[in-house]
């Protein structure tokens, strides 16, 4: 099983955006599209590959906004979003224009409920679903044992963890889900949605204090 893997930062946040790329079957999918929708667009043309999946950690507008430049140019590829978010992302564009990012790109309606799922669809069925309630209620955590990989979202950082002073965010859930995920195997790597990837063995050891480890 190949993959190549490549990061992008994307709009006004410098979001990570992954395009994972199956060098056999030349598919692919990408991880938080968070903006640049076209610029992504060409990447997958240049490179020759078919978008299948759109994959969204949560549902906050700076991981969403380039979905539908994405989805216009390639309609086949399915948005797939935990609908505990669905309010969070209808409200993408009045959350960015809060936060002071014009002109977001409405995201369109997602095709895929990821709630209650624990993997996703085939061919695709080796990529766990992975609950991480907290820095949103709809937070989830993409993991393939296989290639000991993590896309942790805006759950778990280098050297940090998400956000919890909104509204709709829970500490308690926080600890619970980052909990869980520090029990992956330490040599995972670990792909977040801001900032430098790291691995669950460093976070282990950055959080022990705190999460009393």
């Amino acid at each position: 099983m190949h993959y190549s893997l490549s990061r992008y930062k994307v709009g006004s946040l410098r979001t990570n955006c992954y395009l994972l790329a199956h060098e056999e079957s030349r598919s692919a999918m990408i991880i938080d599209p968070g903006d640049e929708g076209d610029m992504l667009s060409a990447k997958l043309l240049e490179k020759n590959l078919t978008l299948t999946h759109l994959l969204l950690t949560h549902g906050h507008f700076d991981h969403v906004g380039g979905l539908l430049a994405l989805k216009l140019n390639f309609p086949q590829a399915k948005i797939c979003l935990n609908y505990r978010d669905l309010s969070l992302y209808q409200r993408a564009v009045s959350s960015a224009e809060f936060w002071g990012v014009a002109e977001l790109d409405p995201p369109p309606p997602p095709d895929v409920d990821l709630s209650g799922m624990t993997e996703l669809e085939p061919p695709l069925e080796q990529w766990q679903i992975i609950p991480t309630s907290g820095h949103t209620p709809g937070s989830v955590c993409f993991y393939h044992r296989e290639l000991q990989l993590l896309f942790s979202g805006d759950t778990l950082f280098n050297h940090d963890i998400g956000r919890t002073d909104f509204n709709y965010s829970s500490k308690k859930d926080m600890h619970a889900s980052l909990l869980k995920l520090l029990q992956l195997p330490p040599e995972t790597a670990v792909y977040s949605g801001h900032g430098r990837p790291t691995t669950i063995a460093a976070e282990r050891t950055n959080l022990k204090t705190e999460l009393s480890l």
